[in-house]
């Protein structure tokens, strides 16, 4: 059978996923921005103050012009050469601070008025300010450097030059450049002017209600974003619909979670196992099932609740059923159902006591506890006897049921494959994982004889679950009193779940049982 198309999520998938991991989405939504202010507040206070300036021709444009290249007289170069290391180092020398200890935060240029501004930051408004003004002088002494050292390049330049020259026109002319250089020298003191000196600074930072507000919004990010990646890692079945789709079998019915120890109880429980009895019926109206083996991949499951509950309304229904406890490794039938747990099939299949001697009443049908736990559950399940006590049983009944261990725990229940009429499989939402069940359809796929899947059932479910089965043979979470379910028939007339044999065929089979067999009278 093909896995059933499923639609994309809708509010209601969000809200699942809410209700799982919305504590992730909760603990990011907290902690990050109660860490981020907490951290702000451990920062040292920064103060920023700002100084004006307007950078001076440095040079006759005449004389510069085969100096400098035209880059170095504008108004951005010049905010550009106030970020340099130069003239970091310079600051830093005008305040006496080691080389490399202070820095400019930004110089910025007004392009319509020819204005730059320093901005610098300090660990106090007073420090802020002086450092601002430093920068100022700083930018000053450091053009004038440069320039005075052009200057000296060029003068000397042209008294060799003058010194090699024989014509007095031009001799004359290289002397009026050499004192006109010798006069610009003398102004470059003045090629930066403060237009307006820095002030002490305001407080910039830290901000810790700021931080804390933009810690909230990447908490919430990132707590989406682990949600996301949770779901996506998650091989959970987390829905009824989950389980139908991985396994491409019937959706048999969906047990919610008051239906196991624990639970709170709920007059949808009942319908839920009817459901189920009613579902077998339906997915299987062409086959004989007289074995019917109730499995799951992991512990915890509910194997056992469904599988006694499965019982109890089979026999409700009119059938003989007898229900065997075949789990030797923790039994839990007998105390589910308030009998003793001994004598039973351990008691059998090591010729301790008669079959009937084992069976118990238990109200609508019978019970063959598991009885005292061996020492070799394996071997006792694989043996030819336990296969003589299966065919004993169901000339006994209409419908055996049996509990088996877990198929992915232990390999106990691999030999019971291939001497059932099917396999009733369950997957817990919430808790068991994808590849799991994928697993025990494998083993089941694998066995020999006629050992197949009959139909799923998901257990565990909450109330938003719904307590029907597949394409809607549930009564739904608001359905009112339960109405008369659909029992199909067979080409006889006989429902699905065939009566036992006669009378005969039960004695027979009852005498060829080692340890003795007597039948029920009906």
């Amino acid at each position: 059978m093909a896995p059933v198309d499923q639609e994309g999520p809708d509010l209601r998938d969000l809200v699942r996923v809410l209700r799982r991991r919305g504590w992730i989405l909760l603990v990011c939504a907290v902690v990050v921005p109660v860490a981020v202010y907490l951290y702000s507040l451990q920062l040292p206070e920064v103060y920023e103050s700002q100084v004006l300036i307007q950078p001076q021709p440095a040079a006759d444009a005449a004389v510069l012009a085969d100096l400098a290249s035209s880059d170095d007289q504008s108004t951005s170069a010049v905010a550009r050469f106030a970020e340099t290391s130069s003239v970091a180092q310079a600051a830093a020398r005008e305040l006496d601070e080691p080389l490399g200890s202070v820095s400019l935060e930004s110089a910025s240029v007004d392009e319509n008025t020819g204005f730059v501004t320093l901005t610098a930051q300090g660990d106090s408004p007073r420090q802020a300010a002086e450092v601002a003004n430093a920068f100022a002088q700083a930018l000053s002494t450091t053009r004038e450097r440069r320039a005075e050292k052009r200057i000296d390049e060029t003068l000397t330049d042209l008294r060799e030059q003058v010194e090699d020259t024989e014509g007095s026109d031009r001799r004359r002319q290289l002397g009026d450049e050499i004192t006109r250089l010798k006069t610009l020298r003398t102004a470059l003191g003045e090629n930066v002017q403060v237009i307006e000196p820095a002030a002490p600074g305001s407080y910039v930072s830290p901000s810790p209600r700021r931080n804390a507000v933009l810690g909230l919004i990447v908490g919430l990010l990132l707590g989406i974003g682990l949600m996301l990646l949770g779901e996506r890692f998650d091989r959970r079945l987390r829905k009824p619909e989950d389980v139908e789709e991985i396994t491409g079998v019937p959706l048999l019915a969906t047990i919610p979670k008051d239906a196991f120890p624990g639970g709170r109880g709920s007059p949808h429980v009942a319908d839920a196992f009817q459901n189920l009895r009613d579902g077998l019926m339906y997915f299987n109206v062409d086959r004989k099932l007289t074995r019917i083996m109730v499995a799951s991949p992991l512990k915890g499951d509910g194997k056992t609740t469904v599988a006694t509950n499965l019982a109890t309304s089979l026999a409700r229904s009119g059938r003989e059923v007898i229900l065997v406890d075949a789990d030797l490794r923790a039994p839990q039938v007998a105390k589910r159902l308030g009998l003793e747990a001994s004598p039973g099939l351990t008691q059998v299949l090591t010729g301790g006591v008669l079959l009937d001697e084992a069976l118990v009443d238990s109200g609508d049908l019978r019970v063959l506890p598991a009885g005292a736990i061996p020492p070799n559950p394996s071997e006792l399940i694989g043996s030819q006897r336990m296969k003589a006590v299966l065919d004993a049983l169901s000339g006994l009944a209409d419908v055996v049921v049996v509990d088996t261990t877990p198929l992915l725990v232990v390999s106990d229940a691999f030999p019971l494959l291939d001497q059932v009429s099917g396999v009733v499989a369950l997957a817990k939402l919430n808790q068991t994982p994808a590849h799991a069940v994928r697993r025990m359809l494998q083993i089941i796929a694998t066995a020999g004889g006629e050992a197949r899947v009959l139909g799923m059932v998901a257990t565990g479910a909450g109330r938003v679950d719904g307590y029907g089965y597949g394409y809607g043979y549930g009564y739904g979470d608001k359905a009112g009193p339960s109405e008369p379910t659909m029992t199909p028939v067979d080409r006889n007339g006989a429902p699905p779940l065939s009566q036992g044999p006669s009378e005969t065929a039960v004695t027979e089979d009852a005498t060829s049982l080692e340890p003795g067999v007597r039948p029920r009278t009906k």
